[in-house]
């Protein structure tokens, strides 16, 4: 068993908890500012004894920081997932919690800590959780720590935030307004469900007209960094539309050298399309059509709910949007139903045997009737 008693130091009053790890063995003493957590640490000390672990306080002298980092280098991750880890840490776990050793982490402070971050940014407090979490599990796991201190209940679930559904029209009138370097990605992340990375790190090679496909093997972060995709599954050949061609093959007369190593969307300096550049472009052409909650990455939503409608599997909807799990998939089907519900009182701009119903141009506008205030239909989630 565990004791405290209070003690009068030079700093003030602190308390002191004595406990054997185990029988036989050396007693251990640690002391706190506060009485609570004093008996915090009596709680945990008493019920990892209860139930027959020992673990040596010492080592959770460790700094979160650097056990996050060996934390970090032993585990067997893709460079992608390694990388997203380390910046999520950096960026929103470190400067609060780095300097502070792992047995000092009381799930009050985990508390302090993950409600702030959740009430601003809820998607990246879920995974910055998760991986604080994880990394504590295995503290506890090392006999470091007694108990993990993430105890959030749903902390490290990603919020079920219900994103608009884009028709095709819709996709359209984005495509037809925007800046001319941009409308071919609008196109393909619409209608062939390519993530904003996988377009930026596309190269002329990657184009294949002969077959109408393009074909995905990495993508690029917003730092301009090249990486492998997001799974392996999203390594993935996709043909793309008739329409959709006609606008690449508009866009590389336009702007493409016709070297097979230039980017297949460059921006005005050559090279990769710059992150900054291409944002202020999209959010002017959403701004005019009056789509301020349009996120680019719906469109590649509206690609699975259109190919859901068109007919897809749920097989080849995962395969055409690089998806490794059905939860995506299952999305998209519930989309395409509450979508078709809502057919008789509304067009959907888009028809089973060719495509959208308007016929896009090779150049210029994307459609002489583009519609200039679409709707946009609750639907598909995150």
């Amino acid at each position: 068993m565990a004791s405290i008693r209070r003690l009068n130091t030079d700093r003030g009053v602190r308390y002191e908890v004595r406990w054997r790890p185990a029988p036989g063995q050396t007693e251990r003493s640690r002391r706190f500012d506060s009485l609570e957590r004093a008996k915090a640490f009596k709680s945990q000390t008493e019920a990892a004894q209860s139930r027959g672990i020992s673990y040596d306080p010492t080592g959770g002298r460790i700094l979160f920081r650097r056990y996050a980092e060996q934390w970090l280098e032993g585990r067997s991750l893709a460079a992608t997932t390694r990388d997203n880890y380390a910046e999520t840490l950096d960026r929103h776990v470190y400067p609060t919690s780095g300097a502070t050793p792992i047995g000092r982490l009381t799930p009050d402070e985990i508390r302090r800590w993950h409600r702030p971050l959740r009430e601003r940014i809820p998607s990246t407090a879920s995974r910055a959780y998760r991986i604080m979490h994880a990394i504590l599990a295995t503290a506890v796991e090392d006999d470091l720590i007694p108990r993990n201190p993430c105890r959030i209940r749903g902390a490290g679930s990603d919020p079920h935030t219900e994103r608009p559904f884009v028709p095709a029209e819709v996709v359209l009138a984005l495509a037809d307004i925007a800046h001319a370097r941009i409308r071919p990605m609008i196109l393909v992340a619409g209608f062939a469900g390519l993530r904003y990375g996988e377009l930026r790190a596309l190269g002329l090679r990657n184009y294949d007209r002969l077959h109408g496909t393009l074909t995905v093997r990495e993508s690029i972060d917003k730092r301009s960094r090249r990486k492998t995709t997001k799974t392996d599954s999203s390594q993935r050949t996709v043909t793309l539309p008739r329409f959709v061609l006609d606008a690449i093959d508009a866009h590389l007369r336009a702007f493409v050298s016709g070297d097979p190593d230039d980017p297949l969307f460059p921006g005005e300096a050559g090279g990769i399309i710059s992150d900054g550049w291409f944002q202020r472009e999209w959010r002017a052409a959403r701004s005019a059509l009056g789509l301020d909650e349009v996120h680019f990455h719906d469109l590649r939503h509206a690609a699975g709910t259109i190919a859901t409608q068109q007919g897809a599997t749920m097989r080849e909807v995962m395969a055409r949007l690089g998806h490794s799990t059905t939860s995506a998939a299952i999305r998209y089907q519930k989309a395409a139903t509450d979508r078709d519900r809502a057919w008789p009182n509304g067009s959907t701009g888009w028809s089973t045997s060719c495509g959208p119903r308007r016929t896009p141009a090779t150049a210029g506008p994307i459609g002489p009737n583009a519609p200039r205030a679409p709707r946009v239909f609750r639907g598909a989630r995150g």
